[in-house]
């Protein structure tokens, strides 16, 4: 499949730029005060190629919304985790004085 960049377009139709438009408007709306980060770091070593990609989902009006109440806006150095040779790896943050934290906690007392 070709991206969507890499595709010539000179001309659209009505429709589409309406769609565009409306969908446009919808990502703005849910953009409170900031926008979603997104980096890739790639790392050349002695036989062995690495890549860190991170996403920061900030926009408050989606499903990320739990994500950001649980893990109290909490922030990662690169030593954090633990490193091991995974293909994968996947740090989340618990703030114990968040409400969906202590809920969880009081349902399991």
């Amino acid at each position: 499949m070709t991206p969507i960049a890499e595709m010539p377009m000179d001309r659209v139709t009505k429709a589409e730029a309406d769609a565009y438009n409306q969908w446009r408007q919808g990502y703005q709306q849910n953009w409170r005060w900031a926008f979603d980060p997104i980096a890739l770091r790639l790392g050349v070593a002695r036989q062995r190629l690495t890549a860190d990609l991170s996403v920061m989902p900030l926009i408050w009006g989606t499903e990320y919304r739990e994500f950001i109440r649980i893990s109290g806006g909490s922030e990662f150095t690169p030593a954090d985790g633990d490193r091991h040779d995974a293909l994968g790896h996947f740090i989340l943050a618990f703030d114990r004085e968040s409400q969906p934290v202590r809920e969880a906690g009081n349902f399991a007392g």
